[in-house]
Parts: C-alpha cells; structure tokens; sequence
C-alpha cells in the first residue's frame, strides 16, 4: 500500500460543521464587535487572509478569535454529525493503514465529537494544533516519529491551507468538496486528489495497493 498513514483534518472533514458555521461565527462576532457573515457561499472562495480582510479582522486577533470560536463550538456538538458514511469509511481504513486527525481545533472539541459518535478508538492520534498557517511543522514531525516517507502520507483536509501546507513538505492531499473551501476554489491549488463523497477515499487507497 503506498499510503500507510492518513492524516485527517477534523472540522469540514470528519464533523460536519457546515451547517452551523454561520452561527458559530456570528456569536463569536457579536460578541466580539467583529462583522457578521452573510454570504457563506462568497466566503467559501476566500483564503483566510481575504476573509479577515473582507470582516474587518486585524490578523492579531486571529488566535484569539479561534479560541472563542472552539467554545462556542462545544454548545453546538451534540448536534454536530459525521459526514455521509464517514464512519463507515473510517471503520475500513482502520483495518488496513494507520489514522490519525491534526487540527487546528482543540483535542477537547475533538474528542467530545469522537467520543460521542463512539470512533475515537480507531485514530492513533489526534493532534490539536493552533497554529493554522503551519500545518507542515506537526506534519513533519509525525513522519519523522513514524518512520515514514512524505509519500506514504495522505492528509484528508476541506482547505486550501492544507493543500499549501502538504505542499511545502511534499506530502498528497485529498481536498474534500463538503467543507469550508469550495470544489472550484481547491481546484486552482491543485491537491493530488479532489474528493466529493468519504467512500472515494477508499477508491484512492485501493488503487494504490
């Protein structure tokens, strides 16, 4: 099998948080004075710099918003789901590879939605990383500790800052289409795959035994 790890990201990824972004978002604008979102679909063609730009936000305030965004998240967790058949991909790739999740979220939002959808079982690591324009340092140090090439690695992620950040240390990137940066957009960063549905993930992984 060429790829013996799966890196997966966990918001747009593996939880389904598209349909409370808005509200996510807007609560922690309201409180902090910041501009609300009201065009969802224009965001989703935006990179994270545009966006601040586009809301008023100084970048500084940036680790800060992210944190406040993480605890009003947790509110909205017991309703939180897996993508379609996420699970059942999950359950799979677990037999065959190593899976692990790298987030710019905390471990403890992540694991409350691992533990109350009964599948934190199946990672061997989950990393909580706040630092979101430097995915490819803890992306690095995961496969030093592995032992493994950069092209034995997949990361699984819905951003462009993802396909930028495996870029940089020569790893693939699955960009999935049911996340935060739309299909159109994460085309023009060219990720080594575009997935529209979990179950194309295996597809990738079988041809590559």
């Amino acid at each position: 099998m060429k790829y013996k790890l799966i890196v997966f990201d966990f918001d747009g990824t593996i939880a389904d948080y598209m349909p409370y972004i808005l509200k996510i978002f807007n609560e922690v604008a309201e409180k902090l004075n910041f501009k609300k979102i009201d065009n969802l679909k224009k965001v989703r063609s935006m990179t994270v710099r545009k966006f601040l730009k586009e809301q008023h936000i100084p970048f500084y305030r940036l680790p800060f918003l992210l944190k406040q965004a993480q605890k009003v998240q947790l509110k909205y967790m017991e309703k939180m789901k897996l993508h379609n058949n996420m699970k059942e991909v999950l359950l799979k790739l677990h037999k065959d590879c190593k899976i692990g999740i790298l987030s710019s979220n905390s471990k403890k939002v992540i694991y409350s939605f691992l533990g109350r959808h009964k599948i934190e079982t199946l990672f061997d690591f989950v990393i909580g990383y706040p630092k979101i324009f430097a995915k490819y340092i803890p992306l690095t140090q995961i496969m030093l500790e592995h032992g493994l090439k950069s092209s034995e690695i997949l990361y699984v992620g819905d951003e462009i800052r993802d396909i930028q950040a495996t870029k940089k240390i020569h790893i693939d990137c699955a960009a999935v289409t049911w996340g935060f940066n739309s299909e159109e957009f994460l085309k023009k960063y060219k990720p080594a795959y575009i997935i529209n549905k979990p179950d194309e993930l295996l597809k990738i992984i079988t041809q590559h035994n």
